[in-house]
Formats: structure tokens, sequence, C-alpha cells
């Protein structure tokens, strides 16, 4: 008699990890064009013959209130993590870059210094929800791959902004930001929430159904990660601002990244971006600023996608201390640059 044998394997898919990852960088793309916004704008506002003439001092308290705004973004973000789950912070923070932009359109400075401050907010948001909403619901072979591609979808709208910016007008440019955004709203209902803010909410049923709809699984085949995922969590018990002093580990992980955003700051990162096409102006270089920009942006998206499998291959830190050994040589030759180039 024939032995009779069952194939008790079942297949996973990524489909609907990757569809949540992809809803979850839209939040992203549309804070690439709130970035990317005032290269090419201010200097059309700063033109002798704007449709609505903006001063220097303002140009400059337009775009600095970005950065400014993305300061309070984080500490906004932690407390929203916690009480609406990293889905709704995600939704929440795109409604206020939909808000902002609004406000920009109105030809009002105060309403325009307002709608940037917010984005600035929403920017700060984004940074911190977008990496802790992928590394829950992503699995563990593909979550540093998928979490390193948050440069590549916010460093591209710099090039779309760089290079469509100048060409098209004022209004015409809000339309095209608002987009991402539209296409969020359209797409909010694929997008579940993790199951680490849903049991830690004790809420082990949608937990559950989350997962089993991220893994492409049936219930009883994601019991195991379920449990994994109780279990973290149970682990984990909530800090103290004291403590994140006092304690050596804590200690050392505030002094790497806080260096790392203050080496950031002092190359002149967010400068660039927001004056790209001003900076090369006063250069004078024989090309188009907005191209100069444009190459920029290229440049950008270039090493973004370089990023993903060097992480992988090499992981976090060897390629983290050759960028920033690579970007302090190229700082080097750029004071005597400008000196030549614009004081003499």
């Amino acid at each position: 008699m024939e032995e009779v044998r069952y194939d008790f394997t079942v297949k996973t898919s990524r489909r609907n990890l990757y569809l949540a990852v992809l809803i979850a960088y839209l939040g992203p793309v549309a804070t690439g064009f709130v970035l990317g916004w005032s290269s090419p704008y201010l200097v059309q506002l700063e033109a002798p013959n704007s449709e609505f003439p903006v001063t220097k001092s303002q140009g400059a308290w337009l775009a600095s209130l970005l950065p400014l705004g993305t300061v309070f973004g984080p500490f906004v973000c932690g407390w929203l993590l916690d009480s609406v789950g990293r889905r709704q912070t995600i939704l929440l923070y795109l409604l206020m870059i939909l808000a902002g932009w609004g406000l920009m359109s109105t030809w009002s400075i105060w309403l325009m210094y307002l709608g940037r401050l917010l984005s600035g907010i929403a920017y700060g948001i984004s940074i911190a929800v977008t990496s802790i909403y992928i590394g829950e619901i992503s699995e563990n072979s593909v979550r540093a791959m998928l979490n390193t591609m948050f440069p590549i979808f916010s460093r591209t709208p710099l090039l779309i902004s760089y290079t469509l910016g100048p060409q098209i007008p004022y209004h015409g440019f809000i339309f095209l930001s608002c987009l991402p955004v539209i296409l969020f709203l359209l797409m909010y209902n694929k997008m579940p929430e993790t199951p680490h803010f849903l049991l830690l909410k004790n809420r082990e049923d949608e937990a559950t159904e989350a997962l089993s709809c991220l893994r492409q699984l049936p219930e009883a085949f994601i019991s195991k990660e379920i449990n994994e995922i109780r279990e973290s969590l149970s682990k984990k018990k909530k800090g103290t601002w004291k403590e994140l002093f006092t304690k050596r580990g804590n200690v050392r992980a505030v002094v790497i990244l806080s260096s790392l955003r203050a080496s950031w700051q002092a190359s002149g990162g967010s400068t660039i971006f927001l004056y790209a096409q001003i900076i090369f102006q006063l250069t004078e270089i024989s090309l188009r600023s907005d191209l100069c920009a444009s190459v920029l942006a290229v440049v950008l998206i270039v090493g973004s996608l370089l990023s993903p499998p060097i992480v992988r291959r090499w992981g976090y830190k060897r390629p983290l201390i050759a960028s920033t050994l690579g970007s302090a040589v190229s700082m080097v030759p750029r004071p005597f640059i400008l000196y030549v180039t614009i004081i003499q």
C-alpha cells in the first residue's frame, strides 16, 4: 500500500510587508518636497519681479523655520507613538504637511512662517516614526535593508524640486508636493498598525491579525513570532530622563547620536539643501545654478542607492566611519574655494 505524504509547508510572501513599507515611505517623499522648496522658490520670491516680493530677511526666516520645527518634532512624536500608535502618528504628520502647504499658498508672510514651522515639526516626526514603524513590521532578514531606504525616498523629491522648481509656477509646485500625501490617504487602509503597539495595548487579537496580514500566513503559523514580540516587550521598562544621562550605555548612545547630528549640521548639510541654488549663484560658476543643484541631488540619490547593499554587506559601523571621514576630508578645501570665489 502506497504511503500517503502530506505537505505541511506554508509559503510566506512579503508582498503586504513591502506594500506597507512603501506607503510609510510616502511620508519621507512628502518631507523631501518640503525640504526642497526653499532652494528654487526663495530665488523666485526674492527676485525684483516676484509675484509676491519677499525680502532676504523674510526668506531667511522661511528657510530656517523648517529646521527649527524639526527640533520639536521628535518630542511630539515620542508622545504620539504610545498614545495613538505608529500608524496614526504617520497619518497626523502628513496631515500637518498638507496644512503647511495650505498655509504656504496664502501669500501672507506670517501664515507662510506658520506653514514652514508646522512642516518642520512634521519633518521631525517623520525622521523618528518612519524607522520605528518599518522596524516593527519587518522581518529580521530584511529590516536593515528596508530601514536604510529612507534617504532614497527623501532625496528623490529634492531632485524633482531642484529640477522642476524653476520651471513650474509657485502654486503648481505646491500641488505637486501634495500628491504624496493624497496618495498616502488613498492607500492608508492598506497599512496595518504594528503588532508591537497592539500588544503594548493588550490588543492581542488585532496584533495577530496584523502580523498574519504582513506575513501572509495563517494565524496559527505566526504564534511563535507573536510570543517573541510579547517577550521582548515584557523585558522593556519605561526609562526616565535621568537614566538617559546616568547609565553608561545610554550616555554612549546619546554621545554617538549627538556627535553624528552635530557633524551633519557643522558640515552645512541642511544649509546646502535649503539654499542650494542660491549658494551656486554666489559662486558665479559657469553652469546654471539650478542645474548645479540638480547634479547635487543626483549625487545624493546615488549615495542613497549604494547605502542598503553596503549596510547589508559590512553592517552600520564601518560605512558610517568611512562616510564621516570622507565628509571631513571634503570639508578641508571648501573654505578656501568659497574665499576665492565669493570674498575675492
